[in-house]
């Protein structure tokens, strides 16, 4: 479509003017024919609004129009004074020529087409390779000589030096030697520490830095000349820095803004350099630590020293931690281990720092500095010293930030639309530097249930980047990844039982609104039910210890505070396999042995009812079969089969009737004895109750009378040995779902656990229903 869309605009606009073939600049060169088709198209490219979308517009007509390749007939127009009766080009053409022209560069340098558009592109063949490579022998030999006339021209004006700053990076450096363009180069030099001293813009400084690095590739024959401007730039930036310092910590006198202006702007120039050359060796570490240092006593600096003083710092620790990788030795690695644990101490005073940008960016730093200090990061003996692990205060610290700063609604719906998709952007990236911690197993899975909570009351903001950690999460332990939802949705109660005064409406829309959420849980275990068999079971044990917690000893009659909460446990029943429904409906029914008989008029133990129906629902299922197929069955034609001990015996010719006959590549259940033992059990109770099931009232009158009767079984059995109930027994006495299994599905178990060790990486004990190691009142409240 893009490709129809440069043709047409080709034909209908792009058309050569015989008239303005002559046409001469001031200097009496003349004009390219291609000079009013680039002026029609800086024209289209600024009615049409098409701003930061001209890689687009280039690579439509890349292949249609020759004048995309016309580096002197645009360099002409930037430079060259216009011609008799010729219009000078304003600031906003001259800026938009630019934009375009850097993006022609870039595309004839590399081939490459921008983002979405070479997905149906293959690989460049021999041919267009050296085709490639011929453009960029061409633009390289024009730009030596024209970009440091570019550069010296817009050397005030940001946006455009910004762009022009981009060319080195496609440039071929060895033609700089092959050509003898040393004064050329000794020109893009000059200019470029001149934009450095003169500029403040960090995306100024940020070009100039990457310029610098491309140029000292020590690849290239220019690379020591370039490294010699290098360090007398970086020189001088640190004795600007220096006498900065000095003026703006004077003792007796407050900074003036000049002073505050030449410090941010010194520190601003390091940062920027910091991040694409390595600083360590100039000394900045003592300075550097000190505004840090009073910043974390609460005295009052400017955000941009802070922000930029503790950024500088870690760029530096990065840069040593490198140098110690290469061939550091241990004495090293322990002076850098100290730096480092002043700047995580600073940093995390910092996180609830007075100003915004300043804890901002503090939570950055910690999280960066957490995946690459983990001991996941290296194997190196030398480096395990500087492996650092987030203690619990760090975690929730980092956890409440999350929560503080994003997860808010926004209410203002007349504000500035930029403003708030810059926000978003912000915000989003504050989620994903949290979950990466989780992803890389840097914090315990446990520390995302407040994130996953506003999972559907955030969807449209972040519900991909959660969604993206949940299955990440899922791939290191499946169990904890299940309790951790668990929690998240006890958490969600709780608020809720907060604001009811311990009173549930479980017809209202707060309660719906955690079933919901209950529900896209439970739909992303998928539909394989025995990969996430003990994941689920674990779901369900800790949601009936959280739904039966608090029960007042003194009546016991009396439903607990959470028991609504089994409500929302039903939504994860369907993920049970029908064999461990029995073992959760065992386990409900042990926890509630102490809980006398409860009478079918108690509207508050109703979401127990629910609970348990849910689990023994289809367990009294009667699958009907038609009138012809039990006439096939009655009068079906016999046959003789000969069995494996040589006997004969008559057999039905027609088995259509048996729901469970094979099919085709159809393989039998392995099902082991206690199963077939329930299902002989449930037999004799389907023989003895010809109550018709399907109804609420069936389930629910059922329900009742199996607990009833359980109840009293248990309390007489007990009675007659000692007299009195007993307290709960330890939940390890209970049959757990292992044991339900067959022979084979232990062994897969036993195999997938023994191929995939990662489900263990953190023991938590989860992989039994009975496990008791929960305990919500050791969760964190947030």
């Amino acid at each position: 479509v893009a490709q129809a869309a440069g043709e047409f605009l080709n034909a209908k606009l792009f058309k050569q003017d015989e008239e303005s073939q002559g046409a001469r600049t001031a200097s009496g060169k003349k004009r390219s024919a291609n000079t009013p088709l680039i002026r029609d198209l800086v024209q289209f490219f600024i009615e049409s609004e098409l701003h930061e979308h001209g890689a687009y517009l280039v690579d439509s007509l890349w292949e249609i129009n020759p004048m995309t390749k016309d580096w002197e007939c645009m360099t002409d127009l930037l430079l060259e004074e216009p011609g008799r009766g010729e219009e000078a080009l304003d600031d906003r053409q001259e800026a938009s020529l630019i934009e375009i022209m850097v993006c022609c560069v870039k595309q004839a340098a590399t081939g490459e087409s921008p983002v979405g558009r070479s997905a149906a592109k293959q690989k460049l063949t021999a041919k267009e390779k050296q085709s490639v490579q011929d453009d960029k022998t061409k633009l390289t030999e024009h730009f030596i000589a024209t970009l440091p006339q570019l550069l010296l021209k817009y050397l005030m004006d940001p946006e455009k030096v910004t762009n022009l700053l981009q060319i080195p990076l496609h440039l071929d450096l060895e033609i700089y030697t092959s050509s003898r363009q040393e004064k050329s180069l000794e020109g893009l030099l000059r200019y470029l520490h001149e934009i450095v001293e003169k500029h403040t813009d960090q995306e100024v400084l940020e070009s100039c830095s990457k310029c610098f690095e491309t140029l000292c590739d020590e690849t290239y024959a220019i690379a020591g000349r370039c490294d010699v401007a290098r360090n007398t730039l970086i020189d001088s930036l640190g004795v600007k820095f220096k006498e900065a310092m000095q003026d703006f910590f004077a003792e007796g006198e407050q900074p003036d803004e000049d002073e505050v202006y030449a410090l941010v702007a010194a520190l601003k120039r390091l940062y920027s350099f910091s991040c694409c050359h390595d600083l360590s060796s100039w000394e900045l570490w003592e300075d550097l630590f000190h505004i840090v240092r009073l910043a974390s006593e609460n005295v009052d600096l400017s955000d941009e020293i802070v922000s930029k003083a503790q950024m500088t710092l870690h760029m530096l620790l990065l840069w040593n931690m490198k140098k110690i990788d290469e061939n550091g030795s241990q004495d090293q690695a322990l002076v850098i281990k100290k730096f480092q644990a002043d700047l995580m101490k600073y940093c995390h005073q910092l996180l609830y720092h007075g100003q915004d940008k300043i804890s901002e960016d503090a939570y950055l730093t910690l999280c960066d500095s957490l995946i690459i200090y983990s001991k996941h990061s290296t194997e190196k003996e030398v480096l395990k010293q500087l492996v650092y692990e987030p203690d619990k205060s760090l975690q929730l610290q980092l956890t409440t930030f999350l929560l503080n700063k994003v997860f808010l609604e926004d209410d203002d719906d007349e504000g500035d639309e930029n403003i708030k998709i810059e926000e978003l952007h912000k915000r989003r990236n504050f989620l994903a530097c949290y979950c990466k911690l989780i992803v890389y197993n840097i914090m315990n899975i446990s520390m995302a249930a407040p994130m996953f909570k506003h999972y559907m009351k955030f969807y449209n903001d972040y519900g991909d980047i959660i969604k993206a950690t949940l299955s990440k999460a899922r791939e290191i332990n499946k169990v904890s990844t299940a309790k951790t939802l668990i929690i998240s949705l006890t958490q969600l109660f709780g608020e809720l039982l907060g604001e009811a005064n311990g009173v549930i409406d479980r017809s209202a829309d707060a309660f719906q609104s955690i079933k919901e959420l209950a529900r896209r849980f439970s739909l992303s275990f998928g539909l394989d039910q025995v990969k996430n068999r003990e994941a689920v079971a674990a779901m369900h044990r800790d949601g009936i210890l959280f739904s039966l917690a608090n029960t007042d000893p003194n009546d016991l009659s009396k439903a607990p505070p959470n028991i609504a909460f089994l409500e929302v446990l039903c939504e994860f029943t369907n993920k049970l396999m029908k064999m461990d429904k029995k073992t959760v409906l065992n386990y409900l029914d042990k926890q509630m042995a102490g809980i006398p008989p409860i009478q079918r008029n108690a509207d508050e133990w109703n979401p127990l009812f629910t609970y348990r129906n849910s689990l023994v629902q289809g367990e009294h299922e009667i699958h009907p079969i038609t009138l012809k197929q039990a006439a096939q069955k009655r009068y079906g034609k016999k046959r003789n089969v000969t069995n494996i001990d040589g006997t004969i015996t008559d057999e039905t010719s027609n088995h259509s009737w048996d729901a469970q006959t094979p099919g085709p590549g159809f393989m039998p259940q392995h099902q082991s004895t206690a199963y077939h033992a329930a299902t002989k059990r449930r037999r004799v109770d389907e023989e003895s109750n010809p109550s018709e099931p399907g109804s609420e009232a069936d389930f629910q009158e059922s329900s009742l009378a199996n607990y009833n009767r359980q109840y009293h079984q248990v309390e007489g059995d007990y009675r007659r040995r000692h007299g009195d109930m007993p307290q709960l027994e330890p939940e390890s006495s209970e049959a757990s779902i292992s044991e339900y299994e067959s022979p084979h599905m232990r062994g897969h178990y036993g195999n997938m656990h023994a191929h995939h060790p990662a489900h263990m990486a953190y023991d938590d004990g989860s992989q039994n229903i009975d496990d008791a190691s929960s305990d919500y009142g050791s969760q964190p409240s947030y």
